[in-house]
């Protein structure tokens, strides 16, 4: 059976941090489909929001997804 499962890389050392765990996940037979999402876009961001809606969207739809560290959010892009 394949799972599909949404995969937000994060910020820093995120993306790595998670390119070795989906390696992990994908020796040990796992039958994953990975939709792979930024956390953050400028998008986003100029509309207020901290997380991309597309990603919310994704977890929402998938029920599952392996997230990594996000960095926090920039005061600028806090609303007042």
């Amino acid at each position: 059976m394949r799972h599909k499962v949404t995969l937000i890389a994060g910020e820093g050392i995120g993306p790595e941090v998670a390119a070795a765990t989906r390696r992990v996940i994908d020796a040990a037979g796992v039958q994953i489909e990975w939709e792979e999402l930024a956390a953050r876009t400028d998008s986003a961001t100029e509309a207020g929001q901290l997380v991309n809606q597309g990603a919310i969207d994704s977890v929402r739809r998938n029920h599952v997804a392996l997230k990594d560290r996000l960095a926090p959010p920039l005061p600028e892009a806090l609303p007042a």
